[in-house]
């Protein structure tokens, strides 16, 4: 209310008065892994083993912090700064970017937003991230009108049409995602890499019905899909393996050895006719991860962008492509 807003305005005054900035209020607390250092009463600090890694977390909302914080945990994701900005009564979301740009502890940014305060820091933050090599991801809510009622209840800030927030991102080189699990999953895909110039995709399966979802997905998107190149296409004959007519290269189980897997693989990441190779796991992720995603770790860290999707229920697999980023 209008007295909440008065002593708001007071605290800051004061703090600017001692030369202190503050964070808040409506704040859970800043975290850092790197120093193990934790003010915050969130309950996620409670677990046991907490990794420290490349990922900062700036959100909006405390409670997602614990959240982003045990969902990547559990994935094998390391955390380095993970701050709740509260009311951004005077620092602001894209004043703590701009810091973590000159982070070394601070690979990649990730933002969980209920609304855009202050939208020309984040802006400049953004643009200088974007310079630095290090990625801006985006989770914002607000997308439909019960959202964005949500936030403005939540948050007390006045929410804009959405389709601007995505112009805005996408003008600022800022990566927006739509859900939570995305806001995890694509730093690593785009972390150290350059930006994307074509929308042409490779896909790699070992299952039909795994491949089907993703490239169904991709395609309300707007993705193209490549042709496979000669070398592929007389390796897998080789083998048997008919490979046309479709946009996926099927491997099939014949093909889902490591000696075999593995040079298919090395010759779609250096061929010049796909922009990103994206492998889809099938039932050995669960069972064999050493068989699965083995082949994956061994060819990636490359120029090109290589996603993975597992199609089970795959703990192991997950974590061990996620500690080989």
């Amino acid at each position: 209310g209008e007295d909440g807003l008065r002593f708001q305005v007071d605290m800051v005054a004061a703090a600017r008065e001692g030369g202190l900035r503050l964070i808040g209020p409506n704040s859970m607390g800043v975290v850092n892994l790197h120093a193990a250092m934790g003010m915050t009463t969130n309950a996620a600090l409670e677990a046991p083993g907490l990794i420290p890694g490349p990922f900062s977390v700036i959100s909006q909302s405390g409670t997602a912090l614990g959240a982003l914080l045990s969902r990547g945990q559990a994935r094998g994701f390391g955390f380095s700064k993970l701050l709740s900005i509260g009311n951004e009564s005077d620092l602001s979301v894209g004043e703590v970017v701009d810091f973590l740009v000159d982070d070394p502890d601070t690979g990649a940014i990730l933002l969980f937003l209920e609304t855009l305060r202050r939208a020309e820091d984040l802006a400049l933050a953004a643009r200088r991230a974007y310079a630095a090599g290090k990625p801006v991801i985006a989770y914002k809510i607000g997308r439909s009108d019960a959202g964005q009622q949500m936030a403005v209840s939540h948050s007390g800030a006045l929410a804009g049409p959405d389709a601007a927030a995505t112009a805005f991102f996408r003008h600022h080189g800022i990566v927006r995602v739509d859900t939570l699990e995305a806001l995890l999953e694509t730093p690593n895909l785009v972390s150290g890499l350059k930006p994307a110039t074509g929308r042409r995709a490779a896909v790699m399966t070992t299952t039909g019905g795994g491949a089907a979802m993703v490239v169904d997905r991709l395609g309300l998107t707007g993705v193209d899909f490549a042709v496979p190149p000669a070398s592929v296409v007389t390796r897998l004959e080789g083998l048997g393996i008919r490979v046309g007519g479709s946009p996926v290269i099927d491997v099939t189980m014949a093909g889902a050895r490591p000696d075999v897997y593995g040079p298919v693989l090395a010759d779609l990441l250096t061929d010049t006719g796909n922009d990103v190779v994206i492998c889809v796991v099938g039932s050995s992720a669960q069972f064999r991860p050493d068989v699965a995603v083995q082949p994956i770790i061994e060819q990636g860290g490359g120029d090109k962008p290589l996603a993975v999707f597992c199609v089970p229920e795959a703990g192991d697999s997950l974590k061990a492509l996620a500690v080989h980023a």
